[in-house]
């Protein structure tokens, strides 16, 4: 066994929606654990982040046109010393910037930026960004702000138990933080492997004229949080 490769036999696979039950496609990315659902960028193209064999923070491109055909794009090397993981992404200012958990010592965010013309995403460097060590989603907003919905604190203990919404103007510098959720008495109902209390996994979509954020509660149960576009302008202008 080759010792440099994390996941043997690793692969992400395609399931279809037929007739209402999901059924598995003939399509798959090989070498690849998928961190979250391709999305498409501004200029048609789908975007799938997460983790080679061997742990490398990895981006696989494709067309609208040639969905199935991937192109990989390496965003952090082992080799380079960093330990980035579970990648995520947004675009600003017509840019499409990647945001890193670090597994390492530093409790903060990374990111790095994408050059169209040289197809390559620039070396990674640390944001001002707290993260507790767990998983990270961005997402574009109104007006080229971009949002972050993570575990904003350096604290070691109950990291996961502070869900927050953060929020960027260039996707650079952080400007803003709200406190979504905050109870460090939240505990597993149930006994299990990897449990841990506190508000994880996040996701979310613009609607209408809301944000919609869900998570997972002590990776047992699903919360959902909505809030109005108008409230995150209010926010964002005093914070200028």
């Amino acid at each position: 066994r080759d010792k440099s490769i994390c996941w043997e036999d690793l692969k992400t696979s395609f399931y279809k929606l037929q007739n209402n039950d999901w059924v598995k496609t003939e399509f798959v990315i090989n070498g690849f654990y998928v961190n979250e659902a391709p999305r498409l960028d501004d200029t048609g193209k789908w975007l799938a982040l997460g983790m080679d064999e061997f742990h490398n923070a990895v981006a696989f491109q494709s067309t609208i046109q040639k969905p199935f055909e991937f192109e990989k794009i390496i965003l952090s090397n082992t080799k380079d010393g960093l330990q980035l993981s579970e990648p995520t992404w947004s675009i600003i200012n017509n840019q499409k910037v990647v945001y890193f958990r670090d597994l390492g010592v530093n409790k903060y965010l990374w990111q790095s930026i994408y050059d169209a013309k040289e197809n390559k995403f620039s070396k990674p460097v640390i944001t001002n960004y707290p993260n507790g060590g767990s998983k990270v989603f961005a997402l574009p907003l109104i007006k080229n702000k971009t949002a972050i919905i993570n575990n904003a604190t350096t604290e070691a203990g109950h990291s996961r138990c502070k869900l927050h919404l953060g929020l960027s103007l260039d996707g650079k510098t952080f400007q803003k933080s709200i406190l979504l959720k905050n109870d460090n008495r939240s505990e597993p109902k149930f006994k299990g492997l990897h449990k841990m209390s506190g508000f994880q996994y996040p996701n979310a979509h613009v609607h209408g004229n809301h944000l919609h954020i869900i998570f997972s509660i002590n990776k047992e149960d699903i919360g959902t949080i909505k809030i109005a576009l108008s409230e995150i302008e209010k926010l964002m202008s005093q914070s200028q």
